[in-house]
């Protein structure tokens, strides 16, 4: 299939998203993307059952740039490596104020 233009405009991503949160049967939609990694504490707060149908739920968002010593590391202690890294929880933390004082309940 070609579709002209297309590269000029890279939101087919977005479209395919929307539609399946359209098609979606579940009470809530989790989004993410493939290179997204949650923390034990998130999925722990997912796993409760506790979301609430009035809430619009988002999480902060951090770049890493994986080092050497990550590479080849199995899921555990990748996980491990990550939230070791210093600095990273700092910066989430700020830019959950942030967002805290932009979006209040």
């Amino acid at each position: 299939m070609s579709l002209p233009h297309h590269k000029a405009h890279p939101i087919f991503e977005h479209i395919a998203e929307n539609v399946a949160f359209q098609r979606a049967r579940g009470r809530f939609v989790l989004k993410t993307n493939i290179d997204n990694i949650m923390s034990i504490d998130t999925a722990i707060f997912i796993a409760r059952g506790q979301l609430r149908e009035d809430a619009v739920y988002r999480a902060a968002y951090a770049e890493l740039d994986f080092k050497p010593e990550a590479d080849g590391l199995e899921a555990e202690s990748l996980l491990e490596w990550v939230f070791s890294q210093p600095g990273l929880l700092r910066d989430m933390n700020l830019e959950l104020v942030d967002l805290m004082a932009k979006y209040p309940e």
